[in-house]
């Protein structure tokens, strides 16, 4: 049998959905959700950035908070940033389509075709008759089958060469590179120990 936690004698503080301080919090968070719909609409999206960062602050258990500011981070080209909320958003709520609609346009934006259509595919078992999620996983479908296409094309003029073999060759060569580099740093420091205890 496990030992028993020594008790502090102190109680955790409770919060309850009634809590003051907790729906002052809310409000703040609302109004600063309201200033970042208008900043996204008005095209200020570094502004909406601001004011959807402050209304998380206030409130971090939103996941609509965390979709907006993926929408004006996607509208700001930082499309990393993007799918992070956009993500925190499927965790808060994985219920809801919007969230991998989010996470589909930020991933097909950043050129992982696979995760975009995954993302949307997701989307759709929730939400099947949405019209925008289906129409952007056809839209990665045909990227996918353009790229395909491309890819096919480029190998077969440069003689039958396997691109994806090759890119791992290169990806290969700079592991080794850097391990190699690695050790003849530590052997500079070893050389440089060495010679310092003889003089």
């Amino acid at each position: 049998m496990p030992p028993k936690r020594k008790q502090s004698g102190r109680k955790p503080p409770t919060v309850t959905k009634d809590d003051p301080g907790r729906q002052a919090k809310r409000d703040a968070a609302l109004v600063h959700k309201t200033a970042g719909n208008e900043a996204f609409k008005t095209g200020k999206f570094e502004e909406g950035v601001n004011h959807f960062t402050l209304a998380i602050l206030e409130d971090p258990e939103d996941h609509v908070f965390y979709s907006n500011r993926s929408a004006c981070f996607a509208a700001l080209n930082q499309f990393t940033r993007a799918a992070e909320d956009a993500s925190k958003c499927i965790e808060l709520k994985p219920d809801w389509s919007k969230g991998y609609s989010r996470l589909g346009l930020a991933l097909f934006s950043k050129g992982d075709l696979k995760g975009a259509q995954k993302a949307y595919a997701d989307g759709l078992a929730i939400e099947p008759t949405s019209d925008m999620l289906q129409e952007a996983l056809q839209e990665v479908r045909e990227a996918k089958k353009k790229a395909d296409e491309n890819r096919k094309k480029l190998e077969k003029e440069m003689g039958g060469v396997n691109l994806e073999d090759e890119m791992l060759k290169v990806a290969q060569n700079q592991m080794d590179y850097q391990a190699v580099a690695g050790l003849y740093q530590r052997s500079l420091g070893l050389i440089r120990t060495a010679i310092g205890k003889k003089a």
